[in-house]
């Protein structure tokens, strides 16, 4: 049997404790936090040992290199949780995908970063090379946001300044999707250019082929990844009969607060069948790559974003030197 210092034990609880919050994200400490979120549902019954989403990120500096230390960490995965977490999911290289309760999370970073053996009546905490996790948070949920766009980034100043049109520009549209029968899609081929065609992916479902996968992200169930299409490079064709449409636009009074100022709606609908240009997004000559993330009700994760994000690097641009398609998110 093993007497411990009067106090040593106080000692290495409290540096635990350190050690853990420094790891931890806050969330993965609060169940409030989790429950606002979504990730717990209290009136389930949700607490400190439901299994919820989270990412760790690997240590760069862990001293066999971040291959070993994904391996390392699924070993430690397996023995915290006794086998019954989910399969970890690597999304890129640094980071990982599990469920894992909050109880669980502090169990593997203790593991991960106290040895456990016992000198002069003290745990010795490891250095920062021998620790193999450097952070875990929980795979936040995501929405899509949509406020004023073109006057926003300056696109209108760009056009009238540049004739800025989007030419040789490839645009990855990481959100719900993107509607391949829209018409603002068809006449320029937006999204079924040969420098496109085969670059499309849904990553908030799973598919057996990258060909089903590529086809579900050129449908949008939810909506709004195609309204975010259409701002970038929508554009009716100039010639031949336009289809059946009607435009309205809001207007606010002249007022110094957006939130307290009234509104009208106006039909903008003969000025845009008068001059097809004026209903054309920012940059019309844009091709755009689908990279589906949320589902038919708007809905995703972090990781999902990271999987998109990790296809352009690497399946899409391949190298820093190529650079081929530019990012716009949810």
């Amino acid at each position: 049997m093993t007497i411990e210092p009067s106090g040593s034990a106080d000692r290495r609880i409290a540096r635990d404790r350190l050690l853990q919050h420094s790891v931890v994200a806050e969330p993965l400490k609060d169940l409030q936090q989790l429950y606002d979120m979504g990730l717990l549902d209290k009136a389930a019954g949700g607490n400190q040992d439901t299994p919820v989403p989270v990412v760790v990120e690997l240590n760069l500096r862990y001293k066999s290199g971040i291959t070993e230390a994904a391996k390392a960490v699924d070993e430690l995965l397996k023995s915290v949780t006794d086998g019954r977490a989910r399969p970890s999911k690597p999304v890129s290289d640094i980071y990982i995908r599990v469920y894992l309760s909050m109880n669980d999370v502090q169990k593997l970073v203790h593991a991960d970063t106290v040895v456990d053996e016992i000198s002069d009546g003290e745990a010795r905490a490891k250095s920062l090379i021998e620790r193999t996790i450097y952070r875990i948070w929980p795979d936040f949920p995501v929405e899509p946001l949509i406020y004023r766009s073109v006057s926003t980034i300056k696109a209108d100043a760009a056009q009238r300044s540049f004739a800025a049109s989007g030419k040789n520009i490839v645009w990855a549209v990481i959100d719900s999707g993107i509607d391949a029968c829209h018409p603002h899609f068809k006449s320029l081929e937006t999204l079924s250019g040969e420098e496109v065609n085969l670059l499309h992916r849904d990553f908030a479902a799973a598919h057996a082929t990258t060909e089903e996968s590529a086809a579900a992200a050129l449908t949008d169930d939810f909506g709004h990844g195609t309204h975010v299409a259409g701002i970038i490079a929508g554009r009716l064709h100039e010639e031949g009969e336009l289809p059946d449409f009607r435009i309205y636009e809001e207007t606010k009074s002249d007022t110094n607060s957006d939130v307290d100022a009234t509104g009208r709606i106006e039909d903008r609908t003969e000025e845009a069948r008068k001059d097809v240009e004026w209903l054309a997004g920012v940059a019309p000559l844009t091709k755009l790559v689908s990279l589906k993330v949320l589902d038919q009700n708007g809905r995703g994760s972090s990781m999902t974003i990271v999987e998109a994000l990790q296809h352009i690097r690497t399946e899409v641009n391949g190298t820093a030197a190529s650079c081929l398609a530019y990012t716009g998110s949810t």
